[in-house]
């Protein structure tokens, strides 16, 4: 399971998934326009997800962290 589903062996609630994920993305440097091109959304939509504006589905989650992770600075591809 992904760093981003647990956090000192606690399972995330979606608030705090999502507080992660963007400050997962912005340690990254990578914008919410570039993330959503990678993960196949409209940019409008992950600043819905990380605002909490809309609910994230476990697929969702899933589609984002594989998207994230190709900018990940530590694992260049």
């Amino acid at each position: 399971m992904s760093q981003f589903f647990r956090k000192g062996g606690i399972v995330l609630n979606d608030t705090e998934w999502i507080q992660d994920f963007a400050d997962k993305r912005l340690q990254y440097g990578v914008s919410q326009t570039k993330l959503a091109v990678m993960a196949g959304i409209s940019r409008e939509h992950l600043s819905r997800i990380e605002s909490s504006k809309v609910a994230v589905t476990e697929e969702m989650k899933v589609k984002l962290l594989e998207a994230l992770e190709k900018f990940n600075p530590e694992a260049p591809l």
